[in-house]
């Protein structure tokens, strides 16, 4: 719902660039705060105020009437997010450690789903003529009555401690950077580096540098949003067979091999195939990532998984746009 938001607030492409960079700025700012929050108030309690946050921020962005009142409106929905995000993810590594069995990759399916049931249901809004104001109204609705019948589910703070008091035992406790997480921020960065050059580049790449047609774009994206989809609820399954490192490993491998297919030129079908391989093996990357960090000696859960997601909230945001600037100075 960009360009309505945009017209509504009555600026240009200029200032609207500068206002969407307000979203990866909140994130940025929440998470480099709420590892502390959910160690000292737990990631249950701080998945409901986030969550609460973020229905909130919601409506926000569709009322905004100018460049500064946007701005402001998505600084508080990156915000939100950040914290939302760093949050849920704590909450489901404990959960995960309690089951003593892994769950990650289907929740991050479950996200997936949501990204692709969000997108149509912005596609059937905007063809069906609703304003971006009743249509972000009714999303947060929905969403506040979601929260509201499923918060009493999270599990509650003392649980939080317990779950990882082994690796948690002093209030100083994961103030370094041991190996194995700086490791696991460098997949979350080159992982979420894929994904955002999936999303943002690979219509144009296939249009302006493999002279396809866009459909070709179109349908590759697709194959890759629905590969990562479906990949995910079988993440779990494949982790307990095969284990998480050897899982991390094989993914990267095969997310690798598929964007290298889909940038090599070799045809339409090969192209396809190239994102479908790339969304095959990096839907299990991040997921595994949060859950290995989730589990490191010596290092609290909440800061490790902040820190990992910060990674990757850097890649997918930073990078296309690097990407696009390496791509002009070589014109």
């Amino acid at each position: 719902r960009i360009p309505a938001i945009r017209d509504h607030a009555g600026i240009d492409n200029g200032q609207l660039g500068i206002c969407l960079f307000a979203i990866p700025l909140g994130v940025t700012i929440a998470i480099q705060t709420v590892g502390r929050l959910n160690h000292r108030l737990g990631s249950g309690a701080m998945t409901r105020a986030a969550a609460l946050a973020t229905v909130l921020s919601l409506t926000f962005p569709a009322r905004s009437s100018d460049f500064a009142t946007l701005f402001g409106a998505l600084l508080l929905v990156g915000a939100s997010w950040g914290l939302l995000d760093v949050s849920m993810n704590t909450q489901a590594s404990v959960l995960e450690h309690q089951c003593e069995r892994p769950i990650m990759s289907a929740l991050h399916g479950f996200f997936s789903l949501g990204a692709l049931v969000g997108a149509a249901a912005g596609a059937a809004a905007t063809q069906l003529d609703v304003s971006a104001t009743t249509h972000f109204a009714l999303i947060a609705a929905l969403l506040a009555v979601a929260g509201a019948t499923t918060h009493r589910w999270l599990l509650p703070s003392s649980s939080n401690t317990s779950a990882h008091a082994a690796t948690s035992t002093e209030d100083d406790l994961g103030t370094g950077w041991p190996p194995a997480l700086l490791v696991l921020i460098g997949i979350a960065l080159c992982g979420s580096l894929c994904e955002g050059i999936a999303y943002d580049w690979s219509g144009a790449y296939a249009r302006d540098a493999l002279g396809a047609s866009p459909s070709v774009g179109a349908i590759g994206l697709a194959s890759y949003s629905l590969a990562m989809c479906i990949c995910r609820f079988f993440g779990d399954r494949a982790t307990r067979r095969f284990g998480s490192t050897t899982l991390l490993r094989g993914g990267g491998a095969i997310a690798g091999t598929g964007l290298g297919l889909g940038l090599w030129g070799l045809g339409d079908v090969a192209s396809v195939m190239g994102w479908t391989a790339l969304g095959f093996g990096i839907s299990v990357v991040i997921p595994t990532a949060i859950s290995i960090g989730g589990g490191l000696p010596g290092v609290r859960r909440s800061r490790a998984i902040s820190r990992i997601a910060a990674a990757g909230w850097l890649g997918s945001v930073a990078g296309p746009p690097m990407i696009g600037s390496i791509a002009q100075a070589r014109r």
